[in-house]
């Protein structure tokens, strides 16, 4: 399941059910202001976090030397922590949404931010469409590990007994005329349905680009 981590509008969908992607490829863009305030919020704590952090410094040493008030220390020490603690949780929002920190003090902002996959994987749903609105607890998309791809074949209960579990048997994508995929059984049904089939569990020797989920074969 892909979630996003800030609400926003979707700006872009860049990929459709049965897309083949790679871990860090963009899935989709959100766009909101707030992503915009978020960033220059970090940028202002940072300026003011350089002054506080030097204050911080010289009334540490004055106190240590009993040259200023011990509240007057603490005061600029809560000062510091606190906008040092800002500072750090904007830029931790930042990595979960892929935005450099550095790119932002330099003054690259932007209103929008990317959801990329989390790995490799096979796109298996698409719930988000360019211009709607996401909530904190929108599920935007799916993504199936290719490794966890398998065949669900019916096959006749008479049949049954001439397979195995570790069979290999070959497939063939629904409109093709031949067989020229091969997979290897790991589960058979115990159950027959009502129209005297099995379902007999098998996964594919190699990955397919155009075996996409839901699609239907023949073996």
């Amino acid at each position: 399941v892909i979630s996003h981590f800030l609400p926003g509008y979707i700006k872009q969908v860049k990929v459709i059910v049965g897309d083949h992607v790679k871990k860090g490829e963009t899935l989709a863009v959100i766009e909101h202001q707030g992503i915009l305030e978020l960033q220059e919020r970090y940028a202002i704590a940072e300026s003011e976090l350089e002054f506080l952090e030097q204050e911080y410094n010289r009334l540490k040493q004055l106190h240590e030397e009993n040259v200023v008030a011990k509240k007057d220390f603490l005061e600029a020490k809560s000062a510091f922590l606190s906008k040092q603690a800002t500072s750090n949780s904007l830029k931790q929002q930042f990595r979960v949404i892929h935005i450099s920190s550095s790119a932002v003090l330099a003054g690259k902002m932007s209103s929008t931010y990317a959801v990329l996959a989390p790995a490799d994987g096979i796109i298996s749903s698409v719930n988000i469409a360019t211009g709607t609105w996401v909530g904190d607890e929108k599920q935007l998309m799916a993504l199936v590990d290719p490794d966890h791809i398998h065949l669900e074949l019916q096959v006749f209960a008479k049949d049954i007994p001439t397979l195995s579990e570790g069979q290999s048997i070959k497939f063939g994508l629904h409109g093709e005329s031949e067989h020229n995929y091969k997979a290897t059984i790991y589960r058979i049904g115990a159950e027959v349905k009502e129209d005297r089939r099995v379902i007999v569990h098998a996964h594919p020797d190699t990955i397919l680009d155009n075996l996409t989920i839901g699609a239907y074969v023949n073996g």
